[in-house]
Parts: C-alpha cells; structure tokens; sequence
C-alpha cells in the first residue's frame, strides 16, 4: 500500500501547449513523478520517467495516478533520479553546448 507517512507528490497535466510542456519539465527537474495526457511533446519530454496517457481518457488517468501514488518507494526514489537525470542531460548547459557544437558542423 501507499506509504501514508510520505508526502506523495506528483504532477498530472491535461492540456496542451507550451505552458504544459514547461510544468512537465519543472516537474522532472523536481524529481516528481509527471503524468500527461499525450499531445504535443509530452511523450517525449515525460519518456519513462513518468506515465502518458491518451486524451480524455479518465480511467485511465486515474490508472496512472494510482500506480504511481502506489508504487514502492524504491520505484520511486528510482524514478526520482531518473527524472532528474534526464532533465539534466537535455537541457544542461554542457549538453546544449554539444547540440550547437553538432549543428553547427553540420552547417559548415
């Protein structure tokens, strides 16, 4: 069951657009769980740190939320620092130095 004594805190997002896509990303950063219905870049942005979930699909929105909120905690300190470290490796400074580094040559 879910460990009451924790403060379960996850970030779930219904829309689209770009206001979402930043909260997906803060959310990460935060190591929180996020879950997002599947528009825009959600899935991309929320990949396997997280659930993704069709549009207008409550079951299964309250599917994701619940497995979540009852995963073991391992899981969850797991995904944690999965999340984080995803949103580190895409937009570090270092990392985007590279991206511009690899267009940039594939310009010249």
């Amino acid at each position: 069951g879910m460990d009451m004594d924790m403060a379960m805190v996850m970030d779930v997002t219904c829309a689209g657009g770009g206001q979402t896509q930043r909260t997906e990303t803060a959310a990460e950063a935060a190591g929180l769980p996020a879950i997002a219905t599947d528009v825009g870049d959600a899935a991309r942005i929320v990949a396997d740190s997280g659930r993704i979930v069709p549009p207008r699909d409550a079951d299964a929105l309250a599917e994701a939320i619940h497995e979540l909120a009852f995963e073991p905690l391992t899981f969850r300190a797991a995904r944690k620092l999965h999340a984080r470290t995803l949103i580190e490796k895409r937009y570090s400074v270092a990392g985007n130095l590279k991206n511009y580094e690899q267009v940039y040559a594939s310009l010249v």
